[in-house]
């Protein structure tokens, strides 16, 4: 199962670099994200407490945002995120993300100098 998938925009770079930092993660629909979203949920239908969660979700907003952390971006060309906790949970156990891992990193080709490998 492949999960990449390639659009020609014919659009100015700057345009469709906004409208990318702008993407409502919430929105984007697969059948594997909504049967896994789905699967998760259904705890909390059970449940006497109503269900709490986010609205809307940006690249924009992960900043910050706890158990997400930015690995890295090339402005206009590339942005990579990470998330860590236990997010199969009906309610997210997000965990810190410890300052040395934060923010830009070089990259490192396996069985190049200085990575061990």
């Amino acid at each position: 199962m492949e999960f990449t998938a390639q659009v020609v925009v014919l659009a100015p770079a700057e345009a469709t670099w906004r409208a990318v930092r702008d993407l409502d993660l919430l929105g984007v629909r697969t059948s594997l994200l909504d049967a896994a979203a789905w699967v998760r949920g259904l705890p909390a239908r059970f449940s006497p407490k109503p269900a709490v969660g986010l609205t809307a979700l940006s690249f924009g907003d992960i900043h910050g945002m706890a158990g997400w952390v930015g690995l890295g971006e090339r402005e206009g060309r590339e942005i990579a995120v990470g998330a860590v906790g236990k997010y199969w949970q009906p309610d997210i156990e997000w965990r810190d993300v410890p300052a040395e891992w934060r923010g830009p990193t070089t990259p490192r080709v396996r069985g190049s100098p200085g990575t061990g490998g």
